[in-house]
């Protein structure tokens, strides 16, 4: 008899079900944890991921909503609208903020669609709730939240999700509620930090509707990051997935949403090759002939004019470089001879004194600029003049100053050169001649950057707004040419100031500059203070005596003066004759009299005069208002005194280009404007000025402070 084994077939057979259980359970468990991490796949965005920061008063960003392209390159045809702006759309908006500031009220963060339009979809918060703004067609004044507020973190995270029939707001990865969409066509743009509402949009609604309410919000001012749009509706583990997975916010380049003042590469560059001859203006009557003024003793005879300063007037000569032999040490010697050249107009320009002698027309009339060479702008020019001097400057420090001279010049005296300046002073003790004659010889050179002239014309037109002369300074840009004026032919070369002899002692008096206060509002009283900068030329400590006289008015301070310059400030707050009664002021055109005072000033050491000088000068305050950004990025109207801001020597405004920033500036008397800004145009083709970030502020009373600019209201 054999034994029973079936007991065994049995569990063997048993054996063969769990296996083919636990094969299917395996499979089971690979396919839902497949499926787990498909649901978290991130599918690729369809628009993004845009970086930006935005100041709370400046600019948002506005971005296309770009239909999809053709897939026939042939077809030039209109371009279907993105399917993302149908009503029924399915769709995913997402994005990290970092607000700059708590945020209060109704703020919109960033969306699609027009905020201002009957359908939208955006994202913002109210009253620290997380919410969504669909349009102005739910007829509500605000934005759909739920009931869970914000948490404390630095970085937010907000995603809105539509599936076609309902929108689900989350708010750093949690779903805080879902409304029906029903919605329209929306507008084909992105606004990232959307303009305050109400828009322009909405307050004519609120006029034709009186009853529709309308949305107020506040201009974000923040970061944000990785803003992306899907075309499909994620899930909520996608979500929480991006969530938990935030960025490194350190990594992207932010977009400025109000730019700040770029570096000019291009503009002004003025004429790359001459004109067109067809484009030049044409006339039926010829040139005028050239005409030349009578000479008269002045202009023949050097004089010394004046009382220290003595001014060099008359008896100058000119002649083009070119055209002399000898160096300066020749020319600045007495009896060089100069027969051949032109008696010369000083203080003019070099073209000033060839109209004068007759060699070429006056170019203010006709076209008379026409018939003088463009070469004049492309010489240089020796001037030349012999003086005595003065019987009351011998023995005493000598100073020689040129108070203007276009462009550059190199300045010889007595066969000595002096050097070269812009505009200069020499020390010329113990090189004038006491006795006998002077000489000196001065070699003007033209801008280096004088472009290429143009002629204004009905075919050219106005003409370019300067060109390359710019790179040379800003006084004289214009006399490339102009929107109003042709290209000056000599560009303005020449001395085009005085050129003055002044005496003094140990100590000599600069520049004065006089700055008046008006501290009521009745302009019944004026503070004057004088500002008086004195140099010690000696090595060793200067006493004496600093005065300054006006009108009937006169003080005078005891000074000590180190070697070197110092500067003396005479105010009200120590002479009270300097807090001016009644004041006669300086009043601009068609205001009233644009009274002036004479400034006398003289310093005296012992019972000698060591240096005078004396001015004219008006008692106005002027004052500005201009549009400023804060630290914060708050823009303020803020008004500007400048007078009483000079003392601290303190930078008033940041005029760097990272200080100016593009902004809508709607401050009244400002600019034409949209009531929201539709396009990201440059400065000055949206023409507002770009604000500038404040650094410096006067509060309504007290000391000046650093702090945030005071508005004006």
């Amino acid at each position: 008899m054999y034994p029973d084994f079936s007991w065994l077939s049995t569990m063997l057979d048993s054996l063969k079900h769990c296996r083919f259980a636990f094969l299917v359970a395996l499979v089971l468990v690979v396919l839902l944890a497949d499926r787990a991490a498909d649901a978290q796949v991130i599918p690729e965005e369809a628009y993004g991921p845009y970086n930006a920061i935005f100041l709370p008063d400046g600019l948002g960003l506005i971005k296309p909503l770009a239909s999809p392209l053709s897939l026939d390159p042939r077809y030039r045809g209109p371009q279907p609208p993105d399917p993302l702006t149908a009503g029924a759309a399915q769709w995913t908006l997402t994005f990290w903020f970092q607000p700059a500031e708590p945020l209060s009220g109704i703020t919109l963060l960033a969306g699609f669609g027009d905020p201002a339009g009957d359908d939208a979809r955006f994202i913002g918060v109210d009253n620290n709730h997380l919410g969504l703004w669909l349009g102005n067609a739910l007829g509500s004044a605000h934005l759909l939240t739920g009931t869970t507020p914000m948490g404390q973190a630095e970085w937010h995270f907000a995603a809105a999700v539509c599936d076609g029939r309902h929108v689900t707001l989350y708010a750093d990865g949690v779903a805080l509620a879902a409304w029906p969409s029903m919605q329209g066509t929306i507008a084909a743009q992105i606004e990232i930090a959307p303009a305050a509402q109400p828009s322009l949009g909405s307050q004519m609604l609120s006029a034709k509707q009186p009853s529709q309410p309308v949305l107020i919000t506040k201009h974000f001012g923040g970061r944000i990051a990785a803003l992306e749009i899907y075309r499909e509706p994620l899930n909520a583990d996608q979500i929480k997935a991006m969530f938990d997975a935030p960025p490194d916010f350190s990594l992207p380049t932010y977009e400025e949403a109000s730019p700040r003042w770029g570096v000019q590469t291009r503009g002004q560059a003025g004429m790359s090759e001459p004109q067109d001859p067809s484009t030049l203006p044409r006339g039926k009557a010829p040139f005028q002939k050239p005409v030349a003024l009578p000479l008269t003793k002045a202009d023949l005879r050097d004089e010394m004019v004046g009382d220290d300063p003595w001014t060099l007037r008359g008896g100058w000569w000119l002649d083009p470089a070119p055209r002399v032999k000898a160096n300066g040490d020749e020319i600045a010697k007495d009896g060089f001879d100069d027969k051949d050249w032109l008696v010369a107009t000083v203080p003019g320009t070099v073209l000033t004194t060839m109209v004068d002698r007759g060699i070429y027309p006056d170019p203010d009339y006709g076209l008379n600029n026409m018939a003088i060479p463009e070469s004049l702008a492309h010489q240089d020019y020796w001037y030349r003049v012999e003086f005595k001097s003065p019987a009351a400057a011998r023995g005493r420090r000598l100073t020689l100053n040129f108070l203007g001279v276009n462009y550059a010049t190199e300045v010889w005296l007595n066969g000595k050169k002096l050097g070269a300046f812009l505009r200069g002073t020499f020390d010329v003790t113990g090189l004038v001649n006491d006795s006998g004659e002077n000489a000196l010889a001065v070699l003007v050179s033209p801008p280096p950057h004088a472009g290429i002239p143009e002629e204004e014309s009905l075919t050219a037109g106005p003409g370019e707004d300067g060109g390359v002369e710019v790179l040379d300074g800003p006084t004289f840009a214009a006399s490339e040419g102009w929107d109003w004026i042709p290209s000056i032919r000599d560009r303005n070369t020449g001395i085009w100031q005085d050129v003055t002899l002044t005496a003094s002692g140990p100590v000599q008096i600069g520049d004065l500059n006089v700055v008046t206060v008006l501290p009521k509002p009745d302009h019944s009283e004026a503070d004057i203070e004088i500002d008086a900068p004195l140099t010690n030329v000696t090595k060793t400590p200067v006493e004496g005596e600093l005065s300054a006289a006006f009108d009937n008015i006169k003080v005078t301070r005891h000074v000590r003066l180190a070697p070197g310059e110092n500067d003396v400030r005479l105010g009200p707050a120590e002479f009270a004759q300097l807090k001016v009664q009644h004041p006669r002021l300086w009043w601009p055109n068609g205001y009233g009299d644009p009274a002036l005072h004479k400034l006398h000033t003289t310093f005296t050491v012992g019972q000698s005069v060591s240096s005078t000088r004396q001015i004219e000068f008006g008692m106005r305050e002027v004052s500005y208002e201009l549009s400023l950004l804060d630290s914060t990025g708050h823009l303020h109207r803020v008004e500007v005194l400048p007078s009483r801001t000079y003392n601290e020597g303190l930078p008033l405004i940041d005029v760097s280009h990272k200080g100016i920033r593009e902004i809508d500036d709607q401050t009244p008397n400002t600019c034409p404007h949209p009531a929201r800004s539709r396009r990201r145009a440059g400065p000055r083709e949206r023409g507002c000025r770009p604000s500038i970030r404040a650094r410096w502020h006067r509060p309504p009373s007290g000391p000046w402070k650093a702090a945030g600019p005071v508005p004006i209201l």
